[in-house]
């Protein structure tokens, strides 16, 4: 398994960001305020704004059991979909 480098920013009257280097020059921040609302964000390098940002709620996640070295199911639809 290889080391995934997770480099943390405290960021002033906001909270910390978290930057996990992507492939292509692309980054994947984790921003988390000091109230907990916390964010998704992919950045491209050098572009002052994300090219997504996805908002993360207090829902918690489907669970589904996966076995090491097996092929993960499908994900089954719960209907609607769920705001992330």
């Amino acid at each position: 398994m290889s080391e995934i480098e997770v480099n943390a920013t405290r960021l002033p009257g906001v909270g910390w960001r978290y930057e996990l280097a992507l492939a292509r020059g692309t980054a994947l921040f984790v921003l988390v305020e000091g109230g907990g609302h916390r964010h998704l964000l992919l950045v491209r390098d050098g572009d002052d704004e994300p090219m997504v940002t996805v908002p993360l709620n207090e829902a918690p996640a489907p669970r589904r059991r996966v076995t090491p070295g097996r092929p993960r199911p499908p994900a089954r639809s719960q209907g609607s979909p769920t705001r992330v």
